[in-house]
């Protein structure tokens, strides 16, 4: 669950936001009082995580050209906003960089003038998450280069996802295209399941 999301104006990250991170009030664990005393029938379907902050960059343009921005926390604090920034590997202000960055991957390899444009909504989705990973787990960015030897100078080469500590090395496509969805189950894990399901045949 990410600390701070920013992005435009678009009303569809809103959305997304939601459905993603949102939690539904069927899911709230209160008793029969609770509910009565919160009114909750008159409650929202879903609401927003406390933790997640969301801020949004408005820029106004004149003749092509940017001539003001605004920066708007939607969901959160002020504090909470600037303690999270704090976090991160780059400046600490409110910028849309790394979604316009993702977006400039999806033109370059979803879109209509390319060969692997998908033309189906599920071929779309898999082409889009297939971006996604591929630009976090097998893309070494230049400026996320790591260097190892002064004089020459030599680098490491990062992905994204080397630098959040995620990964050690760089995937190839093979990786990504052959690594399972989900880890498969030890023995541990089955011998465990069995012990829970016995234990409980036996109450």
């Amino acid at each position: 669950m990410p600390d701070l999301v920013t992005t435009d104006e678009y009303p569809a990250y809103s959305t997304a936001l939601l459905r993603t991170d949102g939690v539904p009030k069927a899911a709230l664990e209160l008793s029969v009082r609770e509910k009565k005393a919160c009114d909750f029938a008159s409650l929202p379907a879903v609401y927003f995580p406390e933790e997640i902050n969301h801020a949004t960059v408005r820029k106004e343009r004149q003749g092509g050209r940017v001539v003001s921005i605004e920066k708007r926390i939607v969901r959160g604090t002020p504090e909470a906003v600037a303690t999270a920034l704090t976090r991160g590997s780059t400046p600490p202000t409110i910028n849309v960089s790394y979604v316009e960055r993702c977006h400039g991957t999806q033109r370059h390899f979803n879109a209509r003038k390319v060969y692997t444009f998908s033309k189906a909504l599920a071929l779309h989705l898999a082409v889009t998450w297939l971006c996604v990973v591929r630009y976090n787990f097998g893309w070494a960015v230049r400026t996320l280069r790591q260097k190892t030897l002064a004089n020459p100078p030599r680098y490491r080469p990062r992905t994204p996802a080397m630098v959040a500590g995620i990964t050690d090395h760089r995937w190839t496509l093979e990786e990504i295209l052959t690594r399972p969805l989900f880890p498969p189950k030890t023995a541990a894990t089955t011998q465990t399941l069995a012990k829970a399901a016995l234990a409980t045949e036996g109450e």
